[in-house]
């Protein structure tokens, strides 16, 4: 069903993800280990939470990508959770990787745009105080 080379690059990228989001998780916990790193965590997690829930059910209500969700349901799945360490990942549903379909997700113009802004949003309640946390410390 999967050809080999798709679920290398899959399993490659997810695990780059994590590996990225476990790897922030400890140097905060290591140089600045008080409130403000917990909390640095704590909010981008519900953040990207919310944002990939509301986000997959708004696109649930498009027929076209309901199909495709129900017909891929395993990668629709993990490429979701994995969304919730960081929000860009959903943009690999849609990524046409290899020319497969599971990866040719129908995402319409709308939520292509949310995701982007999803991303940009983390940037400030994420990556900016991670790099500012890392500079001093």
């Amino acid at each position: 069903m999967w050809r080999y080379e798709t679920k290398l690059f899959l399993f490659s990228f997810l695990i780059l993800i994590y590996f990225s989001y476990i790897l922030n998780t400890i140097i905060l916990f290591c140089f600045f280990f008080k409130k403000n790193s917990l909390l640095i965590i704590v909010v981008s997690a519900v953040f990207n939470f919310i944002l990939v829930t509301i986000l997959i059910i708004r696109e649930k209500r498009n027929p076209s990508f309901n199909e495709w969700s129900e017909e891929n349901a395993f990668v629709t799945k993990v490429i979701t959770l994995f969304s919730v360490a960081d929000i860009e990942a959903l943009t690999f549903l849609n990524s046409q990787f290899a020319g497969s379909s599971m990866f040719a997700a129908p995402f319409s113009e709308n939520i292509k745009k949310l995701i982007f802004y999803g991303g940009c949003v983390n940037l400030f309640i994420e990556d900016i105080p991670q790099l500012v946390i890392q500079v001093k410390y």
